[in-house]
């Protein structure tokens, strides 16, 4: 727990768990909790040295494996973690959550033409493993054979029962593709579900733009401003918000960056003082405005204003 919270030094804790391990020498928890402490102060050496006394003591937990397989991965060691992920998904039951570290292995060494193979393995275990169908199909994509993902999608769409996870992943794809309508649709569907998820209502307002909907996407950004999200998403939220409501206003800053690009310096400050008052939110507007006053030296200004 210590670890976990950060609390006290890496030295205190090491010093405990130390103790514990000459009382239960053979009691694996305290190995893979030095390990964890080990691995957060970025020693991956130590880590993996003593996962290894862990695995000594039970060899049929899965987690030990994929725990050193991390830590070798760590140290730059991917056929040692290769071998170790393997072996836990020897160990696991059909869930496999050690297959996304061996994909992440296989991926950094020029192999990644093995990662659809790995999930289809999941698949065959359980045809109803949304999550592994995703992965499979994302996997095309990243191997630059998007008929392959679209293909993967389409049949877990058919095979998955339980499929909005599938239909959460393939309509940001749909919606790439241009095809607005269908994407929309499986928004909608997991939007049903999960309605203040920021970034599914992002996305789906971002596809209604595309398909020539923008008077529905200021409703969605004032949903997602009234959840709890990070600054700089609330940032641009506001920015997009403004940009969509005061066009006008927005087109003075669009100008006055102009003016600034062509070193009118003067100009692009008359224009944008006075849009202080009314795009107060418009963080561009703000950035812009420091560029110019630091453009004629007036530093002070333009700090104030940059904060």
């Amino acid at each position: 727990m210590c670890v976990q919270a950060q609390i006290g030094t890496a030295e205190i804790v090491e010093k405990g768990l130390q103790k514990a391990l000459e009382v239960h020498a053979n009691d694996e928890r305290a190995l893979v909790v030095l390990a964890e402490l080990y691995q957060a102060t970025g020693d991956f050496q130590k880590a993996s040295d003593t996962l290894e006394k862990a695995i000594k003591n039970n060899d049929t937990e899965p987690a030990l494996y994929t725990r050193l397989g991390i830590a070798q991965a760590s140290l730059g060691m991917p056929v040692n973690a290769e071998r170790n992920f393997r072996k836990a998904l020897e160990l696991e039951g059909n869930d496999k959550p050690s297959a996304d570290f061996l994909a992440n292995v296989l991926g950094e060494t020029n192999r990644g033409h093995e990662i659809p193979a790995l999930f289809q393995s999941l698949i065959d275990l359980d045809s109803q493993n949304g999550a592994a169908w995703v992965k499979m199909a994302q996997a095309y994509f990243n191997l630059q054979n998007p008929d392959q993902g679209v293909a993967t999608f389409e049949k877990a769409l058919e095979v998955v029962q339980e499929n909005l996870g599938i239909k959460r992943y393939y309509a940001p794809v749909l919606a790439q593709k241009g095809d607005h309508d269908r994407a929309m649709d499986f928004y909608e569907d997991c939007l049903d579900e999960a309605p203040a998820d920021p970034q599914l209502n992002i996305e789906y307002a971002q596809t209604l733009m595309a398909a020539g909907r923008q008077f529905e996407v200021p409703k969605i950004l004032r949903d997602v401003l009234n959840l709890q999200i990070d600054q700089n998403t609330r940032a641009n939220l506001l920015a997009w918000l403004l940009e969509l409501e005061q066009p006008k206003r927005v087109e003075t800053v669009m100008n006055a960056q102009q003016k600034l690009e062509s070193e009118d310096f003067q100009g692009a400050l008359r224009d944008l003082r006075p849009m202080k008052n009314w795009l107060a939110d418009y963080w561009k507007m703000w950035a812009l405005l420091a560029s110019a006053l630091n453009r004629v030296g007036d530093f002070e200004e333009a700090e104030e204003t940059a904060k």
